[in-house]
């Protein structure tokens, strides 16, 4: 079997997976709201690392792996330390984390039996906010779902080691509704759509949708820089050339600003 006919099986395995959760294209009325994100009170960013095979059982979902997860929930990367959901959830197919009083979550992350690893932002990665006119606008926000791209990486460069997971590997990013919508959370120095020196237009795309592939699991710096480039193209769909997620001045200038990630 050539390498092009097993790079399109895995491809194909991918498609599948992609199609139960509404993130392999945009044209759908159900676009990133399938499977666990249809719990989420708000859609926004989903995030998805899926291994080569996302329909077999690599994972038992047991005690063990529920309390090594659990045990992760504020997770250090350089400066900056993502806080994870809080609340353990058991589901058919994977064990989450979430944040939660009731049936319906703000956000969550999950870790399914085939290995894959699951982020749904919720509103942490989107609410209604306004303009520099003060007119209501959906905010997408920018450096919460870059940091939240790095922990997925990280978490599952862990988990690789622990349970002797294989690549290749496709990370999938969704964000929902876009159209009109403007990037908030910036790091220091940079202004927020409600501040009137921010002159930055909305989005023209109606969602967003990205699928990065790599053949094995980033070690720390470059799963940084693949989360950086995930901002890059945010920024791109927005018509911005600077890197607003990067702190333009203060303690943390060219980095994360860690203020803006939680």
């Amino acid at each position: 079997m050539s390498g092009l006919v097993e790079q399109e099986l895995l491809r194909a395995r991918w498609r599948r997976a992609l199609d139960a959760v509404a993130l392999d294209r945009t044209d759908r009325d159900d676009f990133a709201s399938r499977g666990l994100a249809a719990r989420l009170k708000i859609v926004s960013a989903q995030l998805l690392l899926l291994p080569c095979d996302p329909e077999a059982t690599n994972l038992v979902l047991d005690d063990a792996l529920s309390n090594w997860l659990q045990a992760r929930q504020s997770l250090p990367l350089d400066r900056i330390t993502v806080t994870l959901p809080a609340n353990p959830r058991r589901t058919a197919h994977a064990l989450a984390l979430a944040d939660t009083y009731d049936q319906t979550w703000d956000s969550y992350l999950a870790l399914h039996r085939s290995g894959a690893i699951e982020y749904g932002l919720g509103n942490r990665g989107g609410w209604d906010g306004v303009d520099r006119e003060r007119n209501a606008v959906r905010i997408i926000t920018l450096t919460p779902i870059i940091a939240r791209v790095w922990a997925v990486l990280h978490l599952a460069a862990e988990l690789a080691q622990q349970r002797e997971l294989s690549g290749p590997y496709q990370l999938t990013v969704g964000v929902q509704s876009t159209q009109g919508a403007l990037l908030g959370s910036l790091g220091e120095g940079w202004a927020e759509p409600g501040d009137y020196q921010n002159h930055v237009s909305p989005c023209r795309e109606d969602h967003l949708l990205w699928h990065l592939e790599f053949d094995t699991l980033p070690d720390q710096t470059t799963a940084r820089d693949i989360a950086y480039s995930v901002g890059d193209r945010l920024e791109d769909a927005w018509g911005v050339p600077q890197r607003r997620y990067l702190a333009h001045r203060g303690g943390y200038e060219n980095e994360l600003d860690p203020r803006r990630v939680n």
